[in-house]
């Protein structure tokens, strides 16, 4: 049996992390999967390891100072992980990840080195695949979806009823906290002036931070205003199951898109990230800059309770993109690196702009 070390984003009271590693250690059930989130386990399960997957995410970016690490961080420990798993011979995957920021040159360089590297790489989606083409990195590039989609997550008929608006929130929106939270109010106000009920729900406990972004946006608006906050969604399921009864989601969360879109509700990207106003892209959802104007945040709040919601065709893509990207997965991790290009049948692109 193969033991698998799988790396990721896990344990950060995140449900769509949390989603993520589900879907891998499915995927991988038939091999002895060891999860490993800090720097000490890594380092004892690589000892052992037959292969190493790192498991979804946006691996190529530099952190949010909220995490307090290093800029480079992530980038620096995904390339010490890499190296190590070279130098032991055994294979190496990165599947289901994406691009974000890098606001540095060390950052592009060791994006670059990375990319460049190991036995799989499969990006979630066509604008990471264009972002590690600008860092230099020549496509083509597989472009799959994101490993959640897999977990069979319920698909709801038309709800009994469906009354108010969802706001997904993340501190990680934006470094200035009150700039991010006077965007969003930008965004509650229009809904709250044409009747609906808005629920503020943080997404990630860990720190508390989305709590004081839900604590922060309810103080700016009046006290008339029915808002609400919510507890924050434990698992996909929990998430899905409150967005059914729900019009609509604003989603400053990737995973509340996937969400949204699984309980067939329509959602609006606050698109702090290429993943949000991707994934929006390719569900037919809507999606806004996180530094639009107020003027266009209201129009585009204003517009979001007309809209439809993703087709059950848009969500069939996504679930078997994600399916074959864990296919590749399977392959490599039983020693199948050479017959990757035969079984491949995930989209490439040459990282053209979107």
């Amino acid at each position: 049996m193969t033991r698998v070390l799988l790396c990721g984003a896990f344990g950060q009271e995140n449900p769509g992390d949390d989603a993520l590693l589900d879907a891998f250690v499915h995927a991988l059930d038939d091999h002895d999967v060891v999860v490993a989130t800090d720097a000490a386990g890594v380092g004892r399960a690589m000892r052992d390891a037959d292969a190493v997957v790192v498991g979804g995410g946006t691996i190529f970016k530099t952190l949010h100072p909220s995490t307090g690490r290093h800029p480079l961080g992530l980038l620096l420990r995904v390339r010490a992980l890499q190296a190590a798993a070279t130098a032991r011979g055994i294979p190496f995957a990165l599947a289901g990840v994406g691009v974000g920021e890098l606001s540095r040159r060390s950052a592009v360089r060791v994006a670059r080195s990375i990319a460049r590297r190991g036995d799989l790489l499969v990006l979630r989606d066509e604008e990471s695949a264009a972002l590690l083409t600008e860092a230099g990195v020549q496509g083509p590039h597989r472009v799959g979806a994101d490993p959640a989609w897999t977990l069979g997550l319920p698909l709801p008929g038309a709800a009994a009823r469906r009354e108010g608006v969802v706001v997904a929130l993340s501190h990680l929106a934006d470094r200035d906290q009150d700039h991010l939270a006077g965007q969003v109010v930008a965004l509650v106000e229009p809904l709250v002036a044409l009747g609906a009920p808005v629920r503020l729900q943080p997404w990630q406990g860990n720190h508390g931070l989305d709590h004081r972004l839900a604590d922060a946006v309810q103080a700016r608006l009046p006290g008339s205003a029915p808002v609400d906050v919510v507890p924050r969604p434990r698992t996909m399921a929990d998430a899905v199951s409150t967005f059914a009864g729900s019009s609509a989601v604003v989603a400053l969360r990737y995973h509340a898109i996937v969400a949204a879109g699984a309980a067939g509700c329509p959602s609006l990207a606050l698109a702090h990230e290429p993943k949000l106003a991707g994934l929006a892209r390719r569900l037919d959802q809507a999606s806004v800059p996180v530094h639009a104007s107020t003027a266009v945040l209201g129009r585009a709040a204003a517009c979001l309770l007309d809209a439809a919601a993703p087709s059950p065709a848009a969500i069939a893509r996504e679930q078997r993109a994600a399916h074959r990207t864990l296919e590749l997965v399977r392959l490599v991790v039983s020693g199948g690196r050479q017959e990757l290009r035969s079984v491949d049948r995930l989209e490439l692109t040459g990282g053209r702009p979107w």
